[in-house]
């Protein structure tokens, strides 16, 4: 893939860029990322860390997911937007949120993960590959 793909904060001091496409797609809808991304659920593309470039200065919150993986969340420290999601349970990746991706790459989610914590409105998708726990 020659394109690059790209990230940015509301502010524009947080910038992420890849040559490569994301490892792993995926929607959340555990508690954690439903309260941190205030969605029904969180859209996040992981990519190799030795892969991207980041640039600016994040704030992190650093939690125990309810997998029991030591987690960080990174959200630009002057608009307050989040922007990655680092996770034990990822190792070597790191996971950029979707919404904050420029287009003209779209996020197309390969899996829906923590269903059994979903919203009761949410829809998934036909067809999607779902875990009612994490990966695995």
């Amino acid at each position: 893939m020659s394109t690059k793909i790209s990230a940015s904060c509301g502010c524009g001091k947080i910038r992420f860029e890849s040559s490569k496409k994301p490892m792993i797609q995926l929607c959340c809808h555990c508690a954690d990322c439903r309260h941190a991304s205030q969605k029904d659920y969180s859209t996040i593309a992981f990519f190799k860390v030795n892969s991207v470039q980041i640039v600016g200065q994040a704030t992190e919150h650093r939690y125990v997911s309810d997998a029991g993986n030591q987690t960080a969340r990174l959200a630009c420290a002057d608009c307050g937007v989040l922007m990655f999601d680092k996770s034990e349970g990822f190792p070597g990746l790191i996971g950029v949120m979707a919404d904050r991706i420029n287009a003209p790459f779209a996020v197309q989610p390969q899996y829906h993960v923590w269903v059994a914590s979903k919203l009761s409105g949410v829809v998934i998708p036909e067809g999607s590959t779902v875990y009612e726990k994490g990966i695995g």
